[in-house]
């Protein structure tokens, strides 16, 4: 209903957790097809973190792109990833804010974040404003 948009403006859809996780079990790997595994996600009041497994080289190999051999080192094997974001929605939108990001348990700053998005994400990314 939502896609097709025929859902009222002001409705409220509950999305219980097992249908969310299920979701993304099957709509991540159709945007990032190798190198992330064990997706989840959990939700808060305005809030949601996904959690991965994520191997970054395999990733930039699925899309065709090679790597520097230097910089293959630094980013092969896998690594829990957690993303954090905040939601707002009104006026029939939603907006997502990216609130945090921590791969092997540390915090990224924003030029990580960057490159990892414009990196490894793209196709997830595009035509998103990178708040």
């Amino acid at each position: 209903m939502i896609e097709a948009g025929k859902v009222a403006r002001g409705s409220v859809i509950s999305f219980p957790p097992q249908e969310i996780n299920a979701w993304a079990r099957v709509r991540v790997p159709e945007i990032v097809p190798q190198g992330i595994r064990d997706i989840r996600v959990e939700l808060g009041m305005n809030t949601a973190a996904g959690y991965a497994i994520v191997d970054f080289l395999k990733m930039r190999q699925a899309q065709g792109q090679s790597t520097n051999w230097l910089i293959s080192k630094f980013i092969e094997g896998e690594r829990p990833l957690k993303v954090s974001v905040r939601l707002e929605s009104g006026g029939g939108r939603c907006t997502v804010y990216l609130t945090g990001v921590e791969l092997s348990n540390l915090s990224a700053n924003k030029t990580v974040l960057d490159f990892l998005l414009n990196t490894f994400f793209p196709p997830a990314v595009s035509g998103c404003e990178n708040r």
